[in-house]
C-alpha cells in the first residue's frame, strides 16, 4: 500500500489507463471500444488491419477523468482482423478483434447486436 501511495505521488504527470481497451459491440464493417484514464486529456486510439494492404484508422476524442468513453470506427473491412493501440497513453495494453464476415446468421446476429 505504501509504494503504490508513494509512486502515485511522486509521478502527477504520468497518465495511467483504468480500463480497456474493452472490445464491445463488432460487427462486418464497425467496431465499439470503451477506453478509460485517470485524467482529462486527448486520447488517440488507433486500429491496425493485420492483413494486406494494412489500413490504418485513427480516431482522436477529448476523454474526462475515470470516464468510460466509446471510440466508435465505422467502414472497418469485413472478415479482417485488427490490433488496437493506444498510441497517446504509454503502457495501455493492446487488443485485438475480428470484423464479421457480412454473412451472419440469426444466432450471430443476436450475438453481434
Amino acid at each position: 500500500d505504501t509504494l503504490f501511495a508513494k509512486s502515485q505521488f511522486n509521478n502527477m504527470e504520468a497518465t495511467n489507463h483504468v480500463l480497456g481497451p474493452v472490445i464491445g459491440k463488432v460487427d462486418d464493417h464497425s467496431a465499439r471500444i470503451l477506453f478509460e484514464v485517470d485524467k482529462d486529456m486527448e486520447v488517440t486510439m488507433e486500429l491496425t488491419s493485420k492483413t494486406e494492404p494494412v489500413e490504418k484508422n485513427i480516431v482522436e476524442l477529448q476523454v474526462k477523468a475515470r470516464t468510460p468513453t466509446i471510440f466508435v470506427f465505422d467502414d472497418l473491412i469485413e472478415d479482417t482482423p485488427y490490433k488496437v493501440t493506444i498510441p497517446s497513453v504509454p503502457g495501455a495494453p493492446e487488443g485485438s478483434f475480428k470484423t464479421f464476415n457480412g454473412v451472419l446468421s440469426k444466432k450471430e446476429r443476436r450475438i453481434a447486436a
